[in-house]
C-alpha cells in the first residue's frame, strides 16, 4: 500500500472532531452526583447517630462534609481540565489540594486514642466503611472514566489518578452523610484509605482503555 492510499483511507474514515465543552461535562457530572446524593439519602434515611453527632460535635461533622465534598469537586475539575492538551500545573495544584486537606484534617479532627487503637480504628465499622466508600465512588468514577476514554487524554496516567481521587472523594462524602465518626485515625485509615484504593485502581486500569 502506498502512502497516498494509506492517507486516502484515513481521510475516508475520519469523522469531525468537536471541541470539548467543559461546562457540559460538569453539568452531566453534577446531575449524576445529585442523583447519587438523592439515592443515598433515600437509602440511608435519617440516621439517629448522625443527628446526635451533629448535636455533640457539629463543627467536625461539617468539616468532614466540606473536606470530602470539595475535594471531590476540585479533583473532578482537575481531571476534566487535564483532558485538554498542553494543560500545565495540574500536578502542582493536586499536591497543594491534598496537602491542604491533610493539614485541615490534622488540625480539625479528633486525634485522641482514648480507649486504645483498636477501639479508635473500630475495624467492625471501618471495613464496612471502606467497602461502602469504594462502592459509592463508582458513579462519579465511571462517568469521568467515560470522559477520559472518549477524550483521548494525552496524559492518561495523571488523568486516571485524578479520576480515582475525584470518585473516591465523592464516595467518601456520600457515605459521610450518614456516618457519625470524626476521629482522625479512623478517617485516615478507612475513608482516605478507600479514596487512595480507588485512585490506584483507576491509575492501573484506565490508561489501558485510553484511545491514545
Amino acid at each position: 500500500m502506498s502512502n497516498s492510499d494509506f492517507i486516502s483511507g484515513l481521510a475516508a474514515t475520519a469523522t469531525p472532531v468537536r471541541p470539548r465543552r467543559l461546562y457540559a461535562d460538569f453539568a452531566i457530572l453534577a446531575a449524576i452526583a445529585g442523583l447519587q446524593i438523592l439515592g443515598a439519602s433515600l437509602l440511608f434515611g435519617q440516621s439517629e447517630a448522625v443527628g446526635k453527632a451533629f448535636m455533640m460535635d457539629g463543627a467536625r461533622m461539617q468539616l468532614k462534609f466540606w473536606l470530602f465534598g470539595l475535594s471531590g469537586a476540585v479533583f473532578a475539575g482537575l481531571a476534566l481540565w487535564s483532558l485538554y492538551p498542553g494543560t500545565q500545573r495540574v500536578s502542582m495544584i493536586t499536591l497543594s489540594v491534598a496537602a491542604l486537606v491533610l493539614l485541615l484534617a490534622v488540625i480539625g479532627f479528633d486525634r485522641a486514642l482514648t480507649g486504645g487503637v483498636g477501639q479508635v480504628l473500630d475495624p467492625g465499622h471501618g471495613i464496612a466503611c471502606l467497602i461502602s466508600v469504594v462502592s459509592l465512588s463508582l458513579p462519579v468514577t465511571l462517568i469521568l472514566s467515560l470522559f477520559m476514554v472518549r477524550g483521548a487524554s494525552t496524559q492518561p496516567n495523571r488523568t486516571a489518578f485524578l479520576v480515582g481521587l475525584a470518585g473516591g472523594s465523592w464516595g467518601a462524602f456520600t457515605y459521610a452523610l450518614q456516618c457519625p465518626f470524626v476521629g482522625l485515625w479512623y478517617l485516615a485509615l478507612w475513608y482516605m484509605g478507600a479514596v487512595l484504593l480507588v485512585a490506584l485502581a483507576a491509575r492501573v486500569i484506565l490508561p489501558r482503555l485510553a484511545s491514545w
